[in-house]
């Protein structure tokens, strides 16, 4: 792995079903394992939904601490679980 994290860390760990993400303003859910550098996303319900969409898992819509709630980790374990290959956007909150 790239990460060169253990294969039961959060990169590879089965996300619980009640994990949400959004695309395209919409949410969806992951489903599966997370394996490697690939995440399943149930894309049925988003009518217009293409290859390079944008897909927040976490953004001032879609707090982080969702995740980490639904899946029994700390917000600060994810924040930290993001490696530097991830494009990563800041902005400010005006």
């Amino acid at each position: 792995y790239g990460d060169h994290r253990d294969l039961h860390s959060f990169p590879t760990r089965r996300s619980s079903d009640l994990t949400s993400v959004m695309i395209n303003n919409e949410m969806a859910s992951v489903f599966g394992k997370v394996s490697m550098y690939l995440t399943t996303i149930d894309i049925s319900n988003i009518e217009k939904c293409s290859v390079g969409d944008w897909c927040e898992f976490f953004s001032p819509e879609l707090p982080i601490t969702n995740i980490a709630s639904s899946n029994d980790l700390i917000s600060y374990y994810l924040m930290t679980s993001v490696k530097s290959r991830v494009k990563k956007v800041y902005k400010t909150l005006d």
